[in-house]
């Protein structure tokens, strides 16, 4: 009873994020996310993204910085969660950090991991009708249900 307590404790205190990064890293995980605070330049949409979120509410709760990959082969992905309000889908905006163009695949991998913890509680459902990009491709907005 008291471990369950104390868990639950945890749990209440945001912790979440700190117990799966120590069970991802338990299990031997390659590439496990992280999760850091974010600097003004990660948190913005310049005007080259506005217009993918353009009428969506940014979920502020949701902002979440994900590294993927070791060495010289690390991208860091900047992912923030949209919805229109009392709707279901989400909307996922993904962009690396150095803000240079990667591919809709990635994006689409990085958003589905970022959003199954945050906001689902039914099975996930790719809504790929509602995908955007931007002109050069450095930003997608991924359409996702559950």
């Amino acid at each position: 009873m008291f471990y369950f307590t104390a868990l639950k404790t945890l749990l209440s205190l945001g912790l979440t994020a700190a117990i799966t990064v120590g069970l991802l890293s338990a299990a031997g995980c390659q590439s496990m996310p992280k999760e850091s605070s974010a600097a003004a330049p990660e948190t913005s949409v310049n005007a080259n993204t506005a217009a993918l979120v353009k009428n969506l509410s940014l979920v502020d709760e949701n902002h979440y910085v994900m590294s993927v990959g070791a060495g010289k082969y690390t991208a860091t992905y900047v992912l923030d969660s949209y919805i229109i309000p009392f709707e279901q889908p989400y909307y996922i905006l993904v962009r690396q950090q150095n803000g240079k163009p990667f591919s809709k695949h990635a994006a689409t991998v990085v958003a589905l991991d970022y959003i199954q913890p945050r906001g689902c509680t039914q099975p996930l459902q790719r809504l790929e009708d509602l995908d955007k990009q931007n002109a050069d491709g450095s930003a997608y907005l991924i359409g996702v249900a559950c």
